[in-house]
């Protein structure tokens, strides 16, 4: 149940060529409660590859979210041998279910090709129905509603397995963001799998969707034909920096021609082209909507010299850090503190970055670098790093401080948040150590070993500190809201005992339900380094060594340290910050995984998941 799916293996002479269906719809009435009446004008391209002429009919049968089919709607006409014909249509659809992030409503396209009484193609197209609209002054809106764009740029590489993604795991990056107050991913720097639009169709996550490079109109013509139904995407990107120059100086006749593409072959839908290329931020230039590339100064200079156009911060932040790491910053080992206090020169921190973007509203959003780690760029570093330090989530998809920092502010103004950093197991030799809080609350107070060190009011787009002489025990942060005597919510964090044993458990909950048995689908284990209270010893960095028997077989693993030279399938690997991961794929066959982990000195521990039977699917397009 994919973009586009062909019931035949073998293409017939006479048959609907690759991403040949364009299933645009419109919002035709008012919205009311999640509905509106709409209009689909749905487009299939038929080759007649025969050395006749044929009649053809095509017949459209359109279902709804719920599955209930409606049609068939059918046109003929006269295909001449070798060449194609365009079929038309506009099919009603009276008070749509309407596709947003908070309820992702999909509809199917099922397109038919019969000739002589035989049906000789078949594709169904997954579409969804929605409103967009962007202002100049007040930003993006869905459905009229005003939407902030709460995003995150990412590559395609994850721990375990590099850039072969298994479709599966798309669903689990996405969900991860979404779970930290994010609603929008930009691919970077290239179409991205298919996979990820499929996710992002079915979880309501909004995408920025970009062409590779500057100067390849053939290229850009096959990312905006298979992806112009996908409701998620909403931008469609020329380029990125030093990949939007061309050569012979045609850098923008040569913008302006994948715009024209964009537009002649998405015609329909309304969506903007943009660029993350500030030299294009005036008037008339390339872009309808401009992009804003870090700079966070040049905000208002840009938006008061471009009357009319929308604006985004097409990258913003880049602050670089390492999950559980709070020592000074090791350019040996290759290692960033994990406070908001590192940024190469032409970044900000989180706090600045998302502050120009949260405080302006002419800024429709802004898009993280990035929301997870990834290989390569090991910015401020070289070896032995072997991947960025630039996510919010490590390459493991363990978030590191600043995640917290955007969850608290993407998440207004419920539920009321806070998050203490960093932990609480330190050497008792009379250091000091600093604890940040973030939280979307009024005002916070630390506790430290029940003693009361004051209440500090919360900046907007900020954060509070205090420096503490270490004692060991427990230090709270208590959130408060309108001067209310009784916290709304609180973090702690505690000195724990020594390491113990192994914990394993679902990774975020990710399939928790279980898996499919499709050779494909794939689980996240967790194993964590506890005490004997089931605390994480946060600095414990023990060797686990994990083994699977059943029904699948391990896939890899990552620790989210972008100084680990492990190889990406070894099944042995040093816990990293008390934690570690591993990757477990499902086989062909249904039954149970049993997924154990063992390391020196530790008590073991086991999960098992269970695998169920795959549904049977048509061939993928």
């Amino acid at each position: 149940d994919r973009y586009q799916r062909r019931v035949h293996g073998v293409k017939e002479l006479v048959h609907i060529p690759c991403y040949g269906v364009y299933a645009p719809a419109r919002v035709t009435g008012p919205i009311s409660g999640g509905r509106a009446d709409a209009v689909l004008q749905p487009e299939v391209e038929v080759a007649n590859n025969q050395s006749s002429q044929v009649n053809a009919f095509v017949y459209w049968t359109i279902r709804d979210p719920s599955g209930q089919a409606y049609g068939p709607v059918g046109f003929s006409g006269a295909i001449s041998p070798g060449q194609r014909k365009n079929f038309t249509s506009m099919i009603k659809l009276p008070q749509a279910l309407l596709w947003s992030v908070e309820t992702p409503n999909l509809y199917t396209l099922v397109t038919e090709v019969v000739v002589s009484g035989q049906v000789l193609d078949r594709v169904e197209t997954t579409f969804g129905v929605r409103k967009t609209f962007w202002d100049a002054e007040k930003g993006f809106f869905l459905n009229d509603q005003p939407v902030k764009i709460k995003g995150l740029a990412n590559h395609q590489d994850f721990a375990g397995v590099g850039i072969a993604v298994p479709d599966s795991l798309q669903y689990y990056r996405i969900q991860r963001l979404k779970a930290l107050g994010a609603n929008g991913w930009r691919t970077a720097h290239n179409a991205p799998t298919p996979g990820l639009l499929h996710a992002a169709d079915r979880l309501g996550f909004l995408v920025w969707d970009e062409n590779h490079h500057n100067g390849q109109p053939d290229e850009a013509e096959i990312l905006v034909k298979r992806d112009r139904n996908h409701p998620s995407v909403i931008i469609w990107s020329i380029c990125n920096e030093i990949l939007c120059g061309t050569r012979d100086n045609k850098t923008i006749e040569d913008a302006v021609a994948i715009r024209t593409t964009f537009h002649d072959v998405d015609h329909a839908m309304d969506r903007p082209v943009s660029a993350n290329y500030n030299p294009w931020n005036y008037p008339g230039s390339p872009t309808e909507l401009h992009g804003f590339d870090y700079s966070t100064g040049s905000y208002e200079r840009w938006h008061e010299g471009s009357p009319g156009y929308p604006s985004i911060g097409s990258e913003i932040a880049s602050t670089v850090s390492d999950r559980g790491f709070y020592g000074a910053n090791d350019n040996v080992t290759g290692h960033v503190n994990d406070y908001d206090l590192t940024w190469p020169p032409w970044a900000a921190s989180a706090e600045v970055a998302w502050g120009a973007v949260g405080s302006h509203p002419f800024v429709t959003g802004g898009f993280v670098w990035t929301g997870f780690d990834y290989k390569g760029e090991p910015t401020p570093y070289a070896w032995p790093n072997i991947n960025s330090h630039f996510g919010i989530l490590d390459i493991a998809g363990f978030p590191k401080a600043r995640a917290f920092f955007y969850q608290t502010w993407w998440s207004q103004p419920d539920p009321p948040l806070v998050y203490l950093f960093p932990h609480w197991n330190w050497p008792n030799d009379g250091r000091n150590v600093t604890l940040w809080v973030y939280s979307n609350a009024d005002a916070v107070e630390l506790v430290v070993n029940g003693k009361s060190l004051g209440v500090q009011p919360m900046p907007r787009f900020g954060h509070v500190q205090w420096t503490v002489r270490y004692a060991p025990g427990t230090v709270k942060a208590l959130a408060y809201r309108n001067g209310t005597a009784a916290p709304v919510s609180e973090a702690s964090v505690t000195t724990t005992g020594p390491a113990v044993g192994l914990r394993l458990s679902f990774h975020d909950g990710f399939a928790a339900g279980g898996l499919v048995a499709d050779g494909s689908d794939v689980a996240l284990v967790r194993a964590e380094v506890v005490d004997g209270q089931g605390l994480v010893v946060p600095t414990a960095s023990h060797v686990v060594t994990f083994a699977v028997t059943g029904a699948g077989s391990y896939l890899g693993g990552g620790n989210g340290d972008p100084s680990s030279h492990t190889p990406e399938k070894s099944a042995v690997r040093a816990a990293n910050a008390g934690a570690v991961l591993a990757l477990i794929q499902a086989g062909s066959s249904p039954g149970a995984i049993t997924v154990s982990a063992s390391a020196p000195g530790l008590q073991g521990s086991s999960l098992q998941i269970p695998v169920r039977q795959a549904l049977a699917r048509p061939l993928t397009l």
